[in-house]
Formats: C-alpha cells, structure tokens, sequence
C-alpha cells in the first residue's frame, strides 16, 4: 500500500498533485478529458464505506480508473493521468482495455 508520500519520491516533483499525459492518443481526442476527482466521488457508490473503494469504469471514455488512500503503484498498460486529491486520495487514470475489463468482470463474480 502507497500513500502519495511515499510516492511522491518517484514523481518529478512532489508538489505535483495531478498530471495529464498528453501525448497519449487519448487526448488527442478533440474535447476528451478525464473525470475529475468530484466526480468520482460522486459516483463512487462504495467511497464512504470502503478504504479500498471499487475501481471505476468509464465505458464511453474507454478508462479505467483505481483510486483511494491506499492505491498501489503497480505497471499499468496505459497511464493517462494521476491526481491526489483533498483527501489524499490517489487517482490512476488508465485506458481501459478488453483484458482489464475481463478482469473486472472476473472479480464481480468472485473469480
């Protein structure tokens, strides 16, 4: 488990509390963005009972996106972007793709 403290030494810089990539194809997308932070706590339905909430999917986006207090620093396929927010919550933006969807859906199954 990492907290941003403890990741904050691989950033560039430790004040940064979000980064986009932009050279991603993602956002060479004309008036693509990511969700923000509010709006994943809005729509998170487990955010307040869980300190592991549940990832989010973003379908019509095609992203993926693990947060929480104590979200690990693990390879993704795709990082679009991170944010730490208020709470300290850290945010991992990641394109969403048909392995890691399959994932998800194994673990709502209980596989």
């Amino acid at each position: 488990m990492t907290r941003f403290s403890a990741i904050a030494e691989i950033l560039p810089d430790e004040s940064i509390r979000e980064m986009n990539f932009l050279e991603s194809s993602f956002f060479k997308q004309p008036s693509k963005s990511i969700p923000t932070p509010t709006q994943l706590r809005a729509l998170s339905k487990d955010i307040h009972a869980n300190p592991r909430p549940r990832p989010m999917i973003f379908e019509e986006l095609k992203v993926f996106v693990k947060f929480g207090p104590y979200v690990t620093m693990r390879e993704v396929p795709k990082i679009l972007g991170w944010r730490v927010d208020e709470e300290n919550y850290v945010l991992l933006y990641m394109e969403l793709s048909k392995e890691r969807r399959c994932r998800m859906v194994g673990t709502d199954l209980g596989a």
